[in-house]
This record gives C-alpha cells, structure tokens and sequence, in this order.
C-alpha cells in the first residue's frame, strides 16, 4: 500500500478498485475503469497538497466556561459520535474546532474511528462528573485541564540512539513545514541507520522538522533540555545557529566520532548511580549518563561493557546495550573531541536570546556561554539530564519531545511530576503531532487548530442530526415467532447394524449430483412444511393477521422460522 501519492504510470490504463466486506453479509465491489489513451496531467500545488491529507487519527477539541457546560458538551458529543463513519472523524473534529471559544475549561482526545471516539469521551466525561479538572491519560489519547493563561512548554531535543527513519513518517506526509526539512537535508533512504555519521545528522533533522510543525501549530517553548547531540538542537532552538549551520554541525560532529573516536559501546542500566559505581568498580567503565533517578548509562569497551551487564544479572539489576556505535561521554572518543573542537573554532555563533537548561552543566546556560567550548566538552562528559529536567521542570506546565522516538519523554515523567509526549517524527502515525498539539490546547496554549484543517477535504456537518446510510433489509426483519403450532417430534433414532453384518458404502456422487440432491431435499422442506400461526405481529403493523393477503409480512414456511418481507 502506498503511503505517499504517486504519479500514475506511464502505459497504463486508469482504474480503481474498492472492496468492502460487511459483518452482516453485504459485500461491495466497484471497479472504476476510463476506456482510452491516458493523458497524464501535471499535479498542481493543491493536488499535492490534498493528496497528503489523510490522517489515521483525529483531533477532538472541545471547551465550556465551567465543568458543567463541558460535561454537557461531552455528553452531546459522546451520544453523537456512534452514528458516524470514519469518514467523518475529520468533519467532525473540524466542526468542533469551529466552535471554540477559548474558554478555560477544556478537553482534547484523539481518536482513531466512531468507536475509539466515544471510549475516548466517556472516559472524559466520567472524569467530569468525578469532579477532576485535570487528566492526562497514561496513553496521551485523552487531556483534559483548566487554562489559567499562556502554557509554559519545554522543549526536549534527544540524542545519539535515538529513532531510525530518514523519511519523515506521517508528519513528512502530513505537514509541508516538515517535508521540507526533510527535502533539504537529502538523508540516506538505506543504509546503517545507526552508525554515528548518518544517525546524528538523522536525529537532529528530525528535531528540525519537528520545530518546524509545532510552530506552524503555535506550539511555542520557553525553555529547552538537549540530551547530548541534542544540545545543539537546544542551541538552534535558543537562536545560536540557524538550520544550515545545525545540519553541518551534527555532520560533521558524527563525521570527527567516527574517524578519531575510538570503538566501545554503552549500556543502560535500571539503577541509581551509587549502585551502578559499584557494579563498575575495577573496569574500564564510566558514568556516561544520569538518566533517571533509576536509570544510568555506562560507556567504555565491549568486553567491559558485558562485564558489567553479567555483574548486573548477578545483581537482579536489568542492564540494555544501547544501540550505539561508540563509547560516547567517555574517554574513548576523547580524540574526536578534539578533532570536533578544532573544527568548531571555525564556526560563527550568535548569542542564545532563549533559556537552556544545560546536560553538560546541568545548570542554565549563561548569556555569554562559550559555545564551542560548552560542544566540545560535550562530547566526553557525562550526560546530566536528570539533573537538567529536574531544574527545567520548576517553570514548565508540559514537557513535548522534540524529534525521534519517546524515550525523552519517559524518563522526563519518570523524574518529574510534569507530564510529557513524544512527537516521535519517525512514526508512521500522526498520533504524536496531535497528542502534543491536543496536551498543549489544554495546558492553555493559544493553538493555531486551524492550521490541521485548511488543507484537507473537510464537509460540513451538524453535530446531532440524525444521519441516514444504506442499511441491510436483513437486519431489519423482526425476530421469528415462537413456535406454539406442533408438539415437539421425539427424537430420530438411527437403527443399528446387526452384529457381523458387514458395512456397505457407496461410490461418492459427482459434485452437479450431489448439487442437485441437496436442491431437491431444500425444495421439498419449503413446500412441504406446515404454515406457521405466530402468537404476536411484527412490529411494524399492530394490524397484522396471519397470512393477510395485503399485509407486506407474512409468516414464513422455512426451517428456520423467520420473517421475510414480499415487498
């Protein structure tokens, strides 16, 4: 199945085919054929544009001026939303969006079809009427909160490990903003994703195009964490440097690990660091990461690597090779530090004009930070994330992770009481664009949701009109009577075989015999059973007899006792 559209191939003759396969038997096949020479037409900016609209998830976005007039919001919607069909999951959304008003109260939910859509709703309105005014579900499908005035946003950059895609996933197709980072930063499309000189420039153009979305959204930041490489996205993002110079940094810092660092490997591990220091004790290992209260990487060479993770399972502690091709933040790659920092004293930064609350100091980045000084330190010194997002988690309402993966935002909820979601600029599914756009709606940031439905085929649709579709006669048709005309017949008994006597088959029959056998016996059932009287009318005439001669409903003389209409 294609994810992008494609131009239609030269030669050949234009058709569409379409199956649909219903539960209660009716099945729909259209194809759509155009007799002819094709001319293939060029696909215009719009063409291009509706072409890439399609979504596999919604955005339900709803507010009231207190917690009853959202309840009863929730309550029409969720009675609503049954009815409808995939289709108009985006009509839908579009329609609630037209109707907000900024109120204080709000919820957001994103929903994947009619079904998910009122799980998603209950869910809310049940914690409504429990009297909460605040919900962030475990998953990030479903929001609800309290706006008290702008939402205060920090942005988390990930680093080397992180994702694995070059092409943008679902936000490359969705978002133009985004397709053209992606464009421009011309990534391999196979290869070694995890080798040092593609993943960096990889993970931080995702960062790029991720940026690049939420601020069409209105998603704005007032402070930044960078997990090692991303620092520099951190530093972009604070006005140090713009794309161009970002995309060469990250190259050219993976380019110096690779040629002069030496190889080694990391591992995390499920613990504090004390205990981790422990485990390390007569190694050639170090501390390469304060993750998590619970959680820190090692780095340094493989054998002694293992040696820790087999100290760990001896331990009962869990130990992960991370899948990295270097020792970084250790000794190791302390020559492509210098290679990386002499490079760097070519490069003219400007002064960072937002916060960054720093992994290599742990500490708020000062007006006059030595830029390249801070990048090549960097690259051997421990990764003190933990202590940066606790500090960072002081000033912010919402944290939302800014590139590929979600393995930021877990340790971020992990160590702080603030939630956080992943964009995940990798995924195939749009769900972490509007998870963070949804979570940031009702932390009380001034969405621009408009920009979700200009470019899409949106028809108009009223919320709790009754909707009409095609639907089966079959299921329809009342419930057979009871049968009250005959006595239950005993049971058939088959006779036995006499003792000895040798059993006889028969040449199977050929197929068009056996066909035609079966044929006559089902005839013969239908013509020969007894009409049936039923004990009460169908429900759709209170007039009904048996077997009226006007009456559209007569009762049936199959087996199976049901009620079939004539007309």
């Amino acid at each position: 199945m294609l994810r992008r559209a494609e131009p239609w191939p030269d030669g050949a003759p234009p058709r569409a085919g379409i199956t649909a396969m219903g539960f209660g038997g009716i099945n729909t096949h259209v194809v759509l054929d155009r007799p002819g020479a094709h001319h293939r037409t060029v696909a215009g900016p719009r063409d291009r544009t509706l072409a890439s609209s399609a979504q596999d998830v919604a955005l339900l976005l709803l507010d009231g001026d207190s917690p009853q007039e959202l309840a009863a919001r929730l309550d029409r919607l969720t009675g609503f939303v049954p009815q409808l069909s995939y289709a108009q999951l985006a009509d839908l959304a579009a329609a609630l969006q037209r109707e907000l008003r900024d109120a204080p109260y709000r919820a957001a939910a994103v929903v994947s079809s009619p079904e998910d859509a009122e799980r998603r709703l209950r869910q809310l309105r049940d914690a409504v009427d429990a009297g909460e005014t605040s919900l962030f579900a475990a998953d990030g499908r479903v929001f609800l909160g309290r706006a008290r005035g702008p939402a205060r946003i920090g942005f988390l950059f990930p680093g080397q490990g992180s994702g694995h895609g070059t092409s943008g996933g679902a936000l490359g197709r969705r978002m133009a903003e985004a397709a053209q980072v992606y464009e421009r930063a011309a990534l391999p499309a196979a290869g070694d994703m995890v080798a040092t000189a593609v993943a960096q420039p990889r993970i931080v153009t995702g960062s790029l195009a991720g940026l690049r979305a939420l601020r069409a959204l209105g998603v704005e930041a007032t402070v930044a964490v960078g997990h090692s490489l991303g620092e520099i996205s951190a530093l972009h993002w604070a006005g140090a440097m713009d794309e161009e110079t970002l995309l060469r940094v990250a190259t050219v810092r993976g380019e110096a690990m690779t040629e002069h660092g030496d190889s080694g490997t990391m591992a995390s591990l499920a613990a504090a660091p004390e205990a981790v220091l422990a485990l390390t004790a007569g190694l050639p290992v170090v501390v390469a990461g304060y993750n998590g209260p619970e959680q820190t990487v090692v780095a340094g060479p493989a054998d002694a690597v293992e040696a820790v993770a087999g100290r760990a399972r001896e331990a009962g502690v869990g130990c992960t090779r991370l899948p990295v091709s270097h020792a970084f933040h250790s000794p190791l790659v302390a020559p492509a530090a210098e290679a990386f920092g002499d490079w760097l004293a070519g490069v003219d930064f400007a002064a960072t004009d937002r916060r960054i609350v720093s992994t290599v100091t742990g500490r708020a980045l000062a007006p006059g930070t030595d830029v390249p000084a801070l990048l090549r330190r960097q690259i051997t010194d421990p990764v003190l994330f933990a202590q940066a997002v606790e500090l960072a988690a002081k000033d912010v309402d919402l944290f939302v992770e800014v590139g590929p993966g979600r393995v930021l935002s877990g340790l971020a909820a992990t160590a702080t009481d603030v939630p956080a979601v992943a964009l995940d600029t990798d995924d195939e599914s749009l769900r972490g664009l509007l998870q963070a756009a949804g979570a940031a709606y009702v932390a009380g940031t001034p969405l621009a949701h408009e920009r979700l439905f200009h470019d899409r085929l949106i028809r108009p649709l009223e919320i709790g009109a009754e909707l009409r579709f095609l639907a089966s006669p079959c299921e329809q048709a009342p419930a057979p009577p009871p049968r009250t005309d005959r006595a239950a017949a005993p049971p058939r008994r088959r006779a036995r075989r006499p003792a000895g006597t040798p059993r006889t088959t028969r040449p199977p029959l050929p197929a068009t015999r056996r066909a035609t056998r079966r044929a006559t016996r089902r005839a013969t059932r239908r013509t020969t059973a007894p009409a049936r009287t039923a004990s009460a009318p169908p429900p759709c005439c209170a007039a009904w007899s048996p077997n009226a001669p006007n009456c559209p409903w007569t009762s049936s003389a199959t087996t199976a006792g049901s009620w079939t209409t004539c007309t």
